[in-house]
Order: structure tokens, then C-alpha cells, then sequence
């Protein structure tokens, strides 16, 4: 994402350098857009808009259930705010692990990643620990657009990676 990108999406918002949302879009398939939760989570979504990269491979991460989501820079790590790990459809969620933290991945790993459906909860790879995520955006579509969104989330899951475009607006 260029500089001059979020320039423009803060321009539309008029608030200083604050995009509304961020839009996901898989290809042939309308954007998801979810709000920005700048008030719960400044530094998430601060940090978010600084780094969002354009497009990112979207992947299933089966141990956490029905969440599917990408992997982000993994030097960015803000810390932890409006955590939850009673996450729901809908929500957009930032987690970053420390190097070394994770069995068997020495390097650090941040993503963000969304549940598509009811049954996800935030898990460490290799624990089998409920951890908590950042909630940094909420879904701000229709019902229809949702569920297109959902469904094909969840066909990650059987079709593997697939890119998804991302974007501020």
C-alpha cells in the first residue's frame, strides 16, 4: 500500500491520516469491507494501515477452527488491545507471536485473520491454547455480502491458498 493510497482513503474520511475500513476481495468475488476500530484499537489499526500490504495468500488455519486469514509483516507487533478470544463472524482480528514462542517455528509471525463461521476461537500453533487476538475492525456490509464472503472463506479450507486483494478505503 502506498503512501499516497492511504493519503487519498484519509482525504475521503477527512480524519487526519484515519481510514474508515479496510476491504478484502477475493477474485471474481465483491470486497468485504470491515470499519476500522480506531477507538478500541489505535495502535492495531494504526499499525494495520501502515504496513497493509496490497494482497496476501489467505489461508485456512484449521487449529483455530473456522478462521481463515493471511500472514502480515512479521516485524509489526502492537500490543494487545480490545483482546478477546471469544471471537465471532465478523470480526477482524491481529495476533502476533513472538520468535520462538510457537513449537517448531523459530521466527515470529504476525496475520490477520477473520472467523467465517461460528465455530473459531483463537489458538497457539503447536499448544492447543486458547490465546486472545486483537479485535481491529468489524464487517460493515450486508447480510448477502457476508455470506458470499463467508462462503468462500470457507472453501479455502478444501482449495488451499488463494490471494486475496487488500485495501483501505
Amino acid at each position: 500500500m502506498t503512501t499516497s493510497q492511504v493519503t487519498a482513503a484519509s482525504l475521503r474520511t477527512g480524519q487526519d491520516g484515519r481510514p474508515e475500513g479496510i476491504a478484502l476481495e477475493f477474485s471474481n468475488s465483491p470486497a468485504a469491507r470491515f470499519r476500522l476500530l480506531w477507538d478500541e484499537a489505535p495502535q492495531t489499526c494504526r499499525a494495520v494501515v501502515d504496513h497493509v500490504p496490497s494482497q496476501g495468500e489467505c489461508v485456512h488455519a484449521i487449529y483455530s477452527g473456522t478462521v481463515v486469514g493471511f500472514f502480515f509483516d512479521p516485524t509489526v507487533a502492537p500490543p494487545l488491545e480490545n483482546a478477546s478470544s471469544i471471537v465471532v463472524p465478523g470480526d477482524l482480528l491481529f495476533t502476533h507471536y513472538d520468535e520462538r514462542t510457537r513449537h517448531g517455528y523459530p521466527d515470529p509471525l504476525t496475520e490477520i485473520y477473520w472467523p467465517y463461521d461460528r465455530y473459531a476461537r483463537p489458538t497457539i500453533p503447536g499448544q492447543f491454547v486458547v490465546t486472545t487476538a486483537s479485535v481491529f475492525a468489524t464487517f460493515a456490509g450486508s447480510e448477502q455480502e457476508w455470506a458470499t464472503f463467508a462462503e468462500r472463506s470457507g472453501a479455502t479450507r478444501y482449495h488451499g491458498g488463494e490471494v486475496i486483494d487488500v485495501r483501505l478505503y
